[in-house]
């Protein structure tokens, strides 16, 4: 059995209590319209062996289930986050990512009958932030980038990059350790 989770982004500068269904900012509305595409893509391609799940990430509960009743996406979770690093932390909670298995020797066992594919819809430029994940190498777990085209004006990406950071993962004596220091001393400049 297979699991797909789309974590969809919908964090923008525009404050909850603002935002209705007639004026969302186009950028999200992009990530909506690309989740919509990527749920018939793996409903079509995984339709006897995959289990989907939708979940929409925002700033509050409120602003998240606007989302997820816009996108027509069903049985769609929501929930809050600040920042990209947050939402990856509650995507990691949520699928088990940190709970491996041991066996009695101590070595981790695999769960080989669930593998788990967890597609992040974020803006085209954030790819950054979570680029760990996606060079991570792993048996049950894989993570994809699905980008949404974001017209703002480069000001307005600007803002909203100073609010995020590179995902930081725990994981003991990976190779995705020792790139963590180069990749953030590069995205920082």
């Amino acid at each position: 059995m297979m699991e797909n989770i789309i974590a969809v982004y919908c964090n923008s500068n525009t404050t909850s209590k603002d935002i209705n269904s007639q004026d969302i900012p186009r950028h999200v509305r992009n990530r909506l319209d690309t989740a919509s595409n990527l749920f018939s893509r793996l409903a079509r391609s995984h339709a006897d062996e995959s289990v989907i799940r939708i979940i929409f990430f925002a700033r509050s509960k409120d602003e998240a289930e606007l989302y997820a009743r816009l996108s027509s996406l069903p049985d769609a979770r929501v929930e809050e986050c600040i920042n990209i690093e947050d939402m990856v932390e509650k995507v990691l909670a949520t699928i088990g990512f940190y709970e491996r298995r041991k066996d009695k020797a101590g070595k981790e066992m695999l769960n080989i009958s669930t593998s788990k594919r967890v597609y992040f819809v974020l803006s085209n430029w954030q790819w950054q932030y979570i680029e760990p994940l996606l060079r991570l190498k792993d048996q049950q777990f894989r993570f994809f980038f699905e980008g949404a085209l974001d017209e703002r004006s480069a000001e307005e990406i600007e803002a909203d990059r100073r609010m995020e950071s590179v995902v930081k993962l725990k994981v003991e004596n990976s190779i995705v350790d020792r790139f963590m220091g180069i990749l953030a001393s590069d995205l920082k400049g």
